[in-house]
């Protein structure tokens, strides 16, 4: 059985140890394409060490401007943080 085609997108991510440890996830559990919005930190030697296994999935990350950008072309997306917050936003298909 062939699993559904996904991927993740990092949001801003701070520090590229996060982005190597996320990669390596992937590569454990079946994603490999990753895919950052924004990323506040310039993925480095760390980041690559962090990965481990994962240099492919790592090799074929790409940067976004956007969410939507990043999203596009799929029909569905679920969202989780570690902020707490009052409001959220709900973004319908095609906003």
């Amino acid at each position: 059985m062939s699993l559904p085609d996904y991927r993740v997108v990092l949001v801003e991510p701070r520090f590229d140890e996060s982005i190597g440890f996320i990669a390596l996830a992937m590569k454990n559990f079946g994603p490999t394409s990753l895919r950052l919005v924004k990323p506040v930190t310039d993925f480095g030697h760390n980041g690559r060490m962090r990965g481990g296994h994962a240099q492919d999935v790592l090799d074929y990350t790409t940067v976004h401007e956007s969410l939507l950008e990043a999203l596009d072309g799929f029909d569905l997306s679920i969202g989780t943080t570690a902020q707490r917050h009052s409001l959220r936003q709900i973004f319908p298909g095609g906003q």
